[in-house]
C-alpha cells in the first residue's frame, strides 16, 4: 500500500512540474492578447496535435472557382462583444474588383486542448466564401468582419484534464495521510505481556 501512494505522489509531482514548466512555453500565446493576424497564400499553420494547413482556405462562394484568391489578409482583433462570446475580427484584402469575401471564420489550435484561451503560435487559419460580384467595395482593399469566429475551443476536453488532476492530487493527499496514519499507529502499539 505504501509503494501506491509513493507511486501516485511521485507521478502527481511530475505532473505538476511538467505544467509549470509548460507555463512559460514560448509557443503558448493568449488569444485575448494578439491583436493582429496575417494569412498568407501557401503558407501553413503549426500544430501540437493538428495537422498543418494552409493559413487561407475558401469553403465556398460563387467565385470559389473561378474567382482570383486573396494572396494575403490581414486581421485586426475587435474584441469579445461581452464576457464569454468569441472574439471578433475585422479583415481586409487586396481584391480583384470582380470578387468579394462574404464569410470569414478564424480557427486556433487550443494550446493544452479545445478549451484552452491560450493557443498554438502560428496555429491560426481563415476559412473564407468567395463570390462573384461588387460585394462590399468594388475592387481594392475590401473589408469584412466574422459573424462568428469558431476557435477550436469549444469542447470539454481541457476541463476534463484539469477535473482529472485536481482529483488525483485529493487522492494522492488522501493516501499520504492514511499511509502516514497507519504508520503511526503502527509504531505506538505496545506489546502486553500476557500473566
Amino acid at each position: 500500500m505504501k509503494w501506491v501512494c509513493r507511486t501516485w505522489m511521485l507521478i502527481l509531482c511530475i505532473l505538476t512540474v511538467s505544467s509549470l514548466c509548460r507555463a512559460d512555453d514560448p509557443e503558448r500565446v493568449l488569444i485575448d492578447s494578439i491583436s493582429v493576424l496575417s494569412f498568407a497564400e501557401g503558407m501553413y499553420t503549426k500544430g501540437r496535435r493538428e495537422r498543418p494547413r494552409p493559413q487561407l482556405e475558401c469553403i465556398g462562394g460563387s467565385a470559389e472557382k473561378g474567382g482570383e484568391h486573396p494572396h494575403l489578409m490581414r486581421c485586426v482583433n475587435r474584441g469579445r462583444p461581452s464576457s464569454g462570446q468569441e472574439i471578433q475580427w475585422e479583415c481586409e484584402a487586396l481584391m480583384d474588383k470582380n470578387v468579394y469575401i462574404d464569410y470569414i471564420v478564424v480557427h486556433c489550435e487550443g494550446f493544452s486542448g479545445p478549451t484552452d484561451r491560450f493557443i498554438v503560435k502560428d496555429s491560426c487559419y481563415l476559412e473564407y466564401k468567395l463570390e462573384f460580384g461588387q460585394g462590399r467595395a468594388a475592387g481594392g482593399m475590401t473589408t469584412v468582419d466574422s459573424r462568428e469566429q469558431r476557435n477550436k475551443a469549444n469542447s470539454k476536453h481541457g476541463f476534463m484534464a484539469r477535473f482529472l488532476l485536481h482529483l488525483g492530487v485529493i487522492l494522492a493527499i488522501a493516501c499520504f495521510f492514511n499511509v502516514r496514519r497507519v504508520i503511526s499507529g503502527s509504531r505506538h502499539r505496545a506489546t502486553v505481556p500476557v500473566i
